[in-house]
C-alpha cells in the first residue's frame, strides 16, 4: 500500500475519532455547561500531558527498532506493559501526592476525586495510545491501528450518553467515560499484539539499552510536537482562574487538533518505512514533507475561514 493511501487511511480514522469526540463534547457541553466542561478539560489534560511525557519517546523507539529486531518482537510487547504501568505510576503518584499546590495553580477547580479518576486511566493511555499502537504501525497494520481509534471514539460517545446524559454523573462521569474509552482499545491492542507477536519479559541482548538510547533522541521532538499545544490550557486556567473560560477555549482548540492529525498520520507511516528501508527514506521523506506543508497550508487557509462560524455555533 502506498504512503499516500496509508496516510489518508490513518487520517480518515482520526477524522472519524474527531467526529466521535466532537459529538461527545457536545453532550458534555450541554449537560455540564462551560464551567463543568472546563473542569473536565483540565482533568483530561493531565492524562494527555503525563501520557506524552511518561513514555520518554519509547513509542517512537519501539516503532523504529521492532523491524530491525523482529526476533525480539515479543519482548517489545512486554516492555510496553512495563513502561506503561511503571512510568505511569512514577509520574502519576507524585502528582497525586503534591496535588494541593497544583490545584492552587494550574489545576484550579479540579477536585480530588476527578483528578484521581483521571490519573487511573494514564497507564492505559500510554499502553494503547502510544506503545502498542506503535507496534501495530511498525508492522504496517494500518487497518488495525485505525480500528483502535474508532473503538476509542465510539466508546467515549456511548459512555457520555450513558454516564453524563442519562445517569447525570456530572464531571466525574465524563472523566470515567473518557478513561474507559482508553481502557477498551488498550486491552484490544494488547490482545492483538500478544496474538501476533507474543509476549516476553526477556530483555537480554542490549534491547533496553538500544531502545532507550533512541527514545531520548525522539523525546524532545515528541514534546515539541505534542506537548506545546497542551500547555496553553494550563496557562488559561492559571491566568484567568476560570474553568468557564477553559471550557470555551477547549471548544475552539478542538478544530486545531484535527489539523495536527495530518502531519501525525504521515509521520507514523514514514517512520515505519524508513526503519525498514533507509533508501526509501532518502528518496521519499523530503517529498512527503513538501506534500504535508502544502496540505497543511491549504487546510489552515480553509480553517481561517470556516473555524469561526463552527466555533460560534
Amino acid at each position: 500500500m502506498s504512503l499516500a493511501r496509508q496516510s489518508v487511511q490513518m487520517f480518515a480514522a482520526k477524522g472519524a475519532l474527531f467526529v466521535f469526540l466532537t459529538a461527545t463534547a457536545v453532550i458534555n457541553n450541554r449537560i455540564l455547561g462551560p464551567s463543568g466542561k472546563g473542569q473536565c478539560a483540565i482533568a483530561l489534560l493531565v492524562v494527555a500531558t503525563v501520557s506524552i511525557v511518561a513514555p520518554m519517546g519509547m513509542g517512537t523507539a519501539i516503532q523504529y527498532y521492532i523491524n530491525k529486531r523482529s526476533d525480539r518482537a515479543a519482548a517489545f510487547v512486554g516492555l510496553s506493559l512495563i513502561v506503561a504501568f511503571g512510568m505511569g505510576a512514577v509520574l502519576g503518584i507524585p502528582i497525586w501526592i503534591f496535588r494541593a499546590p497544583l490545584q492552587a495553580t494550574i489545576l484550579k477547580h479540579v477536585h480530588d476525586s476527578t483528578l484521581l479518576l483521571a490519573l487511573a486511566s494514564v497507564p492505559f493511555s500510554i499502553l494503547g495510545g502510544n506503545l502498542l499502537s506503535s507496534i501495530l504501525l511498525a508492522r504496517l497494520k494500518v487497518m488495525l491501528f485505525s480500528i483502535l481509534w474508532l473503538i476509542q471514539g465510539a466508546t467515549a460517545l456511548i459512555l457520555a450518553v450513558i454516564l453524563v446524559y442519562w445517569l447525570k454523573l456530572g464531571v466525574n462521569g465524563a472523566v470515567v467515560g473518557y478513561g474507559l474509552s482508553l481502557v477498551v482499545p488498550a486491552i484490544v491492542a494488547l490482545c492483538w499484539c500478544i496474538k501476533s507477536e507474543g509476549i516476553s519479559f526477556d530483555f537480554s541482548g542490549g534491547l533496553i539499552r538500544q531502545t532507550t538510547g533512541y527514545s531520548w533522541k525522539s523525546f524532545l521532538s515528541q514534546v515539541a510536537m505534542k506537548l506545546q499545544n497542551r500547555l496553553d490550557f494550563y496557562m488559561v486556567n492559571y491566568l484567568l482562574a476560570s474553568s468557564t473560560m477553559v471550557g470555551l477555549y477547549s471548544v475552539a482548540s478542538q478544530y486545531c487538533e484535527l489539523l495536527l492529525y495530518i502531519p501525525e498520520s504521515v509521520r507514523g507511516i514514514v517512520l515505519t518505512k524508513v526503519s525498514a528501508d533507509r533508501e526509501y527514506g532518502n528518496k521519499n521523506t523530503a517529498a512527503a514533507a513538501r506534500q504535508v506543508v502544502l496540505v497543511m497550508g491549504l487546510a489552515g487557509a480553509c480553517a481561517s475561514i470556516l473555524a469561526h462560524p463552527l466555533i460560534v455555533t
